[in-house]
């Protein structure tokens, strides 16, 4: 199993503290927590201020349930667990499922229904890709999230802003979970 403690800690550090963008569709966010997924979280509507002292532990337990454990990141190979987490906490799981489903429809590892939910057939295909391609997967993930980035910033010039943050962190993603990948 891959050490989600690390991963979680990684999360945290990228998604920075505190901000409210009036461009970030997210509105006031901590640590890559909005305001609306805490209120999902605590089971009321938070306030800007409960975004502002969200505790770290907290990001960490709402990140492992909704965002590795409930779309079953946990249950694929340790090998993309890092890059699906971090798709996932950016673009949403359902977004970074189907991104995986694409990348493994691509290479012959489907056919896969790309609907955004992990089961046995996505879980089986993801296995045979991780141990027939290694690191190419996880960099066939990080490619197709930037595409899809760069996609974003074209047709919301308004996204723009964050385009250069975002290709960091894919790059940053890279060099750790592919750098032997030519």
């Amino acid at each position: 199993m891959a050490d989600i403690d690390s991963m979680l800690n990684d999360i945290i550090s990228r998604e920075g503290g505190y901000v409210n963008n009036a461009a970030d569709r997210g509105g006031p966010t901590n640590m890559g927590i909005t305001q609306a997924t805490l209120s999902n979280w605590l089971g009321h509507p938070a306030t800007v201020a409960d975004v502002q002292t969200l505790s770290v532990e907290t990001a960490k337990a709402i990140y492992s349930a909704n965002y590795y454990s409930k779309p079953k990141i946990d249950q694929l190979p340790d090998l993309i667990q890092a890059v699906m987490l971090d798709a996932a906490v950016n673009s949403g799981p359902g977004q970074s499922v189907k991104w995986l489903q694409q990348v493994l429809n691509t290479n012959n590892y489907g056919p896969l229904t790309v609907d955004g939910g992990i089961g046995p057939a996505t879980i089986g295909a993801a296995t045979k890709a991780a141990t027939d391609l290694g690191p190419a997967l996880s960099r066939a993930l990080i490619e197709i999230r930037r595409a899809f980035l760069n996609q974003l910033c074209q047709e919301n010039p308004s996204q723009q802003q964050f385009e250069k943050g975002w290709m960091a962190r894919c790059d940053g993603l890279e060099a750790t979970y592919c750098p032997q990948v030519g």
